[in-house]
C-alpha cells in the first residue's frame, strides 16, 4: 500500500472497525497514516518496503550471531519509528519474521 491507499484504508468503514491489521506498505510515512487515523487501531503487523536493516538481516546466513555481534548496523526504522510515535506505543521487529515489525497501541 502506497500513502494514498492508506488514507483511503483509514477513511473506510473497515479502516474504522479494525483493530488488528497486517499490511505491506511501500513506505514508513504510510505506517503513521494509518496509525494516527485508524482509531479503534489496537495491532499492526508492518512489512515495509524502505526497510533497509531487514534487507541487510535478509542477506545473512546466520542472523542471530551476525545480529549480536555487529552492533554498527542499527535498525533505523525501528529507531524512526519510536521518534515519530507516542511512546504508548511498543515497537519491535517480529522475531519470527525479521522482514516484520510488530506494533501494539496501549
Amino acid at each position: 500500500f502506497n500513502e494514498k491507499e492508506c488514507d483511503t484504508l483509514t477513511h473506510s468503514s473497515l479502516g474504522v472497525q479494525c483493530e488488528i491489521l497486517s499490511i505491506k506498505v511501500k513506505n514508513r510515512e504510510s505506517i503513521i497514516i494509518l496509525v494516527k487515523n485508524m482509531i479503534n487501531l489496537r495491532a499492526l503487523h508492518i512489512q515495509c518496503e524502505d526497510d533497509e536493516y531487514s534487507k541487510y538481516l535478509s542477506l545473512i546466513e546466520n542472523v542471530n550471531e551476525s545480529h549480536q555481534t555487529n552492533k554498527t548496523n542499527k535498525d533505523e526504522l525501528i529507531q524512526w519509528l519510536k521518534d515519530n510515535l507516542s511512546s504508548t506505543y511498543l515497537i519491535s521487529r517480529d522475531p519470527k519474521s525479521i522482514n516484520c515489525i510488530r506494533l501494539w497501541i496501549r
